[in-house]
Protein backbone atom coordinates (compact mmCIF):
# COMPACT_ATOMS: atom_id res chain seq x y z
CA UNK A 1 0.00 0.00 0.00
CA UNK A 2 1.31 3.60 -1.08
CA UNK A 3 0.74 6.08 1.30
CA UNK A 4 1.31 9.99 0.31
CA UNK A 5 3.81 11.73 2.61
CA UNK A 6 0.74 13.58 4.50
CA UNK A 7 -1.01 10.55 5.18
CA UNK A 8 2.05 8.91 6.61
CA UNK A 9 2.73 12.34 8.55
CA UNK A 10 -0.70 11.89 10.03
CA UNK A 11 0.23 8.40 10.60
CA UNK A 12 2.96 9.25 12.44
CA UNK A 13 1.35 11.96 14.82
CA UNK A 14 -0.84 9.18 15.31
CA UNK A 15 1.52 6.50 16.71
CA UNK A 16 3.40 9.61 18.75
CA UNK A 17 -0.04 10.44 20.08
CA UNK A 18 -0.81 6.67 20.78
CA UNK A 19 2.75 6.26 22.63
CA UNK A 20 2.24 9.89 24.76
CA UNK A 21 -1.29 8.18 26.52
CA UNK A 22 0.95 4.67 27.35
CA UNK A 23 3.22 6.43 29.32
CA UNK A 24 1.15 8.93 30.76
CA UNK A 25 -0.64 6.13 31.84
CA UNK A 26 2.33 3.87 32.93
CA UNK A 27 3.22 7.06 34.68
CA UNK A 28 -0.15 6.90 37.20
CA UNK A 29 0.38 3.64 37.56
CA UNK A 30 4.04 3.73 38.59
CA UNK A 31 2.60 6.87 40.98
CA UNK A 32 -0.20 4.96 42.56
CA UNK A 33 1.58 1.58 43.12
CA UNK A 34 4.66 3.81 44.74
CA UNK A 35 2.48 5.42 47.26
CA UNK A 36 3.54 2.63 49.85
CA UNK A 37 7.68 1.82 50.41
CA UNK A 38 7.14 -1.73 49.18
CA UNK A 39 5.92 -0.60 45.75
CA UNK A 40 8.79 2.07 45.43
CA UNK A 41 11.19 -0.83 46.31
CA UNK A 42 9.63 -3.15 43.98
CA UNK A 43 9.67 -0.69 40.91
CA UNK A 44 13.02 0.35 41.54
CA UNK A 45 14.25 -3.55 41.31
CA UNK A 46 12.14 -4.16 38.08
CA UNK A 47 13.86 -0.69 36.52
CA UNK A 48 17.65 -1.86 37.12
Amino acid sequence: MDMTLSQVRGYGRALALIEAEKLKAAAVAVRAGMADEKGWKAWVKSVG
